[in-house]
């Protein structure tokens, strides 16, 4: 009899845990459909705010705190998005799609709306980006060289023929329209080869010139003309500078010129005119 209420009691806990589960993601799907189906993200954002009071910290709130920063970018709320995605990343459970949207958080914020743009890398204030989703190749820093007190973009990469390392510059509806970017590069290990390409903002692409070998030694003029864009898989003939998104520097050393290793490849001078 003892036994028979001890199960029946379990049962009851279990029964209202589920229920208490099941009220939390009815709320979490009521917010999401205020979004989807208004165009509300203040109130999404609100009910979010709610039910992360009620889980806390515990692993569970990381999918939560995705969809929060979701609502406040939306909201163009760029430091609360930032913050709640970093708590996301600290619960363990929503690691990767915290750290793609905090990537596009700050793509987002440094996208270039006016031009020309000069970068000299004399400080960290640049636009220059390396997706979280190659840091297993590769990463960025600023600093000056043993060869010069110059300061420059130090890329970091390592080719292979898996996967090709990429840095990323955002644009947003660039005024005027450029029509070149520049930089200076050089590589140090060993002679690298890089290819360009931009987005616009529907999402077509577009080669910019050919792949380039960067030489160790010396540093060379790397110029991409936008008005020569070759346009990719079935893209408008003509790229519309004004509606540029995304340029995508790659690494391709190990497909264009066979070879593997790591490489230090350095970035000077970076204009958009």
């Amino acid at each position: 009899m003892k036994a028979s209420a001890f199960v029946l009691g379990m049962l009851a806990v279990t029964t209202t845990a589920r229920a208490g589960e099941r009220d939390r993601w009815d709320a979490i799907a009521d917010a999401t459909l205020d979004w989807s189906v208004d165009g509300d993200p203040v109130q999404a954002a609100r009910r979010y705010h709610e039910l992360l009071q009620q889980l806390g910290d515990s692993p569970e709130s990381g999918d939560l705190r995705y969809r929060l920063a979701r609502a406040r970018w939306d909201l163009q709320l760029w430091d609360e998005a930032r913050d709640a995605l970093r708590d996301g990343i600290r619960t363990g459970s929503c690691a990767a799609p915290c750290f793609d949207l905090l990537g596009r958080i700050e793509l987002d914020a440094a996208a270039i709306r006016t031009t020309p743009v000069t970068w000299t890398f004399d400080g960290t204030d640049h636009g220059i980006f390396h997706p979280w989703g190659h840091s297993d190749v590769g990463s960025i820093r600023t600093q000056t060289t043993t060869e010069s007190a110059d300061p420059a973009l130090i890329w970091s990469t390592t080719a292979t023929v898996r996967e090709g390392d990429e840095l990323v510059v955002a644009f947003d509806r660039p005024l005027p329209p450029p029509s070149r970017i520049a930089m200076s590069v050089r590589a140090t290990q060993q002679d690298a080869w890089l290819r360009a390409w931009v987005i616009d903002a529907d999402g077509n692409s577009y080669f910019v010139g050919t792949p380039i070998r960067v030489p160790t030694g010396s540093s060379i003029e790397w110029t991409l003309d936008l008005d020569e864009a070759t346009a990719i898989e079935g893209s408008p003939t003509r790229l519309d500078a004004s509606r540029l998104w995304r340029l995508i520097l790659r690494d391709t050393t190990a497909l264009d010129g066979s070879g593997t290793g790591p490489n230090d490849i350095l970035i000077d001078d970076f204009r958009i005119f």
